[in-house]
């Protein structure tokens, strides 16, 4: 299942980057982020969880000259002292609106997708893929006319409360996290 999903994933990507390049419109971008969870998947127990490191790629087209629809791709990994840890690879679509096209340009938007949700501990190595969805607002800042940096913040969920890990049961928590995210994008 996870070989067709992946695979499935990287047609969509390809189909949707050569379109997308033909027309001029692309961006390709790399970033990192600072991912702090949330909720009973923060709590101070012994499944508590510490903020996390992430890296991720995007393609965008830009639909108009406000919106842009893309494709994402990401891993965090999220530990615990004594909790094992909690790996996250979402593969989502996305839309963001820009409110100007400055050089400095804020913008809002959604994304939705499904994330390989991963648990490892002592006897536990279980995933399993999540539809999970999230909200962002930041800015892009034009430093060229090629090269953008840009700077948000997103809330994601993965609501993973109830969903059965073979052996390890089902879990008893959702998985919010915020994310902190720096980055740059080369616009064709």
């Amino acid at each position: 299942m996870k070989k067709l999903t992946v695979s499935l994933a990287l047609v969509a990507l390809f189909a949707f980057a050569g379109s997308a390049f033909a027309q001029g419109k692309m961006s390709v971008g790399v970033g990192f982020s600072y991912n702090l969870p949330q909720g009973d998947f923060a709590k101070k127990t012994e499944l508590d969880r510490d903020a996390a490191i992430g890296y991720g790629g995007n393609f965008g087209y830009m639909v108009n000259d406000n919106i842009q629809a893309g494709l994402s791709v990401g891993y965090a990994k999220f530990g615990g002292p004594g909790s094992g840890d909690v790996t996250m690879m979402p593969i989502m679509v996305n839309g963001r609106y820009f409110f100007s096209k400055d050089k400095i340009m804020p913008y809002a938007g959604l994304n939705v997708g499904m994330t390989n949700y991963n648990i490892k501990f002592p006897g536990v190595d279980e995933s399993k893929m999540i539809l999970s969805y999230g909200l962002m607002l930041g800015a892009c800042y034009g430093i060229n006319e090629k090269i953008d940096a840009d700077f948000g913040v997103g809330y994601n969920l993965v609501p993973s409360d109830g969903v059965k890990f073979g052996d390890a049961g089902k879990a008893t928590w959702d998985s919010p996290y915020i994310g902190i995210n720096l980055g740059v994008s080369y616009k064709f």
